[in-house]
């Protein structure tokens, strides 16, 4: 919320945990804070401890690239995140965990945003725990009354349902996702930086743990996330109607042909192709081979268009509620970079834009 203090910027006390959330977000360790600013390490300590003198705020603004006003505003959400993504691993650093949970801190200042202007969906996300993975990806689909058929868009589905959708900056892309509950309503962070079949399967993925890990405290090495990958491959590719449209052994043709319909990465389809008992060993080396010689282990030749665009965010923008609505407008009135509120709604204002105005880099 906007400080109510009659106080100029200037002269509002600077919030310590808004220097931590700023610094973390900028992907600085204390250390590094310290030389930019002249200071000593326990002196930035002291500043995220407690609070910061009024002359360090242009420096801190200037260095972190924040707006002053940023520094004096209230506590930012305390987020309770255990998800799997972030725990410690081979393929991501301290500093880019810390990362991605300070830009879904700040991101919750967005969501809340709007959360007080607009109406919603309700929540409907079942608890599923208890149930294997593929069980629930089934009773997920039918509780949604989805059938057998491809989901078309995961990204409305989700927000329909009630489940926040933000995305994850650049530097942290190596975290590619990640979710979190708070007050009750659910939180999926997406990094958007691999293929947009990838990014729909990560997102598959983390509505795996919403609905089987709600409860489940700090994740229990690397079980949870096998589980959240069973249930994304079940709930993408329904095996009772896969094993109908392919051919026992199916051919490369076959695999990229079925890929299409049901939107997931050809390789993810020759897994689960094998997992369900349609391809002998060697075939699946074979076609995993070749699929790899055509370039789909790096990225997805003739893939989907373009990543699973948001309905709420440009819904948001296109309203004449409260005037004219843009980012740097809902920035401002944040106190937040329009970076910021640019990579929390997915990029939606270019979504409103004509298509050879869109900015490519998000």
């Amino acid at each position: 919320m906007r400080s109510s203090s009659p106080l100029g910027v200037s002269q509002r006390p600077l919030n310590a945990k808004r220097i931590r959330v700023a610094r973390l977000r900028r992907g600085l360790s204390q250390n590094e804070l310290a030389r930019l600013l002249g200071v000593t390490e326990p002196t930035v300590q002291k500043y995220e401890a407690h609070s910061a003198p009024h002359t360090v705020r242009p420096a801190l603004g200037a260095l972190l690239s924040f707006p002053d006003g940023f520094f004096s505003r209230g506590d930012p959400v305390q987020l309770n995140v255990s998800s799997p993504a972030l725990r410690p691993g081979r393929k991501t650093t301290h500093q880019q965990r810390s990362l991605a949970i300070a830009a879904a801190t700040l991101y919750m200042d967005v969501n809340e945003w709007i959360d007080t202007r607009f109406s919603l969906p309700r929540l409907d996300v079942p608890d599923l725990a208890g149930l294997l993975p593929a069980e629930a990806a089934r009773e997920l689909r039918s509780a949604w009354g989805l059938g057998s058929d491809p989901i078309p868009n995961l990204v409305r589905l989700a927000e329909l349902r009630g489940i926040r959708i933000n995305g994850l900056p650049m530097a942290a892309a190596a975290v590619k996702s990640f979710s979190h509950w708070h007050n009750d309503r659910p939180y999926i962070l997406l990094a958007r930086a691999s293929t947009p079949e990838a990014t729909r399967f990560d997102l598959a993925r983390e509505l795996g743990h919403l609905v089987l890990h709600r409860h489940s405290g700090a994740p229990s090495g690397a079980s949870h996330e096998v589980q959240a990958t069973l249930f994304a491959r079940e709930f993408l590719l329904p095996s009772n109607v896969l094993a109908q449209q392919l051919n026992h052994n199916p051919s490369t043709e076959e695999i990229l042909e079925t890929k299409q319909i049901w939107s997931v990465a050809a390789l993810t389809l020759t897994h689960v192709a094998r997992d369900i008992g349609y391809m002998t060993v060697w075939s699946y080396r074979s076609v995993s081979s070749e699929l790899t010689h055509l370039g789909y282990r790096t990225g997805e030749p003739e893939g989907m268009p373009g990543y699973e665009r948001s309905r709420l965010f440009p819904f948001v923008l296109e309203s004449t509620r409260y005037g004219t609505l843009t980012g740097t407008r809902i920035a401002q009135e944040l106190d937040l970079p329009p970076a910021e509120v640019h990579i929390a709604m997915l990029g939606a204002e270019h979504q409103l834009q004509p298509p050879e105005s869109e900015d490519p880099d998000r």
